[in-house]
């Protein structure tokens, strides 16, 4: 659902997704919407018609987190796959995959785009290069 926090009314209810929606994302520029579910995928939606843009399928389990690189260049999501996935919001086509040892909750960038947050479900979180995703630290949280 899209709210008008101003007025505090509904503006439209976005249908899409038949389970729960776990995480969504706005765009840095406010335009594109990003929600994932347990559905398996991606979706992406147009904030000003608030249309459905495109389905991205590739995990294989739950979305759990999406973030919009600040540049907008590129989308990552998480899973419980054990999946984080990087896509090109150009073509909106996957560019790569990375595999974890635990489910991933969550993912998160840096403000300068630089640095990517990968949070798993046992307690780690992984800081990358988000150039390259080479890890730089892993801290664990309990």
């Amino acid at each position: 659902k899209l709210w008008d926090i101003s007025t505090r009314s509904l503006v439209k209810t976005l249908t899409g997704p038949t389970n729960s929606v776990l995480t969504v994302a706005f765009s840095r520029d406010g335009k594109m919407l990003a929600s994932g579910s347990w559905d398996k995928a991606v979706i992406l939606w147009d904030v000003a018609t608030k249309q459905r843009i495109a389905t991205l399928k590739g995990h294989t389990n739950a979305i759990t987190g999406i973030a919009f690189a600040p540049d907008g260049k590129t989308l990552v999501s998480a899973s419980q796959d054990q999946t984080v996935k990087l896509w090109n919001m150009a073509t909106l086509r996957e560019i790569a995959t990375f595999r974890y040892t635990a489910p991933v909750g969550s993912v998160a960038f840096s403000p300068d785009g630089n640095t990517l947050a990968v949070g798993l479900s046992n307690n780690t979180i992984y800081l990358l290069k988000a150039a390259s995703m080479q890890q730089v630290n892993e801290y664990e949280t309990h």
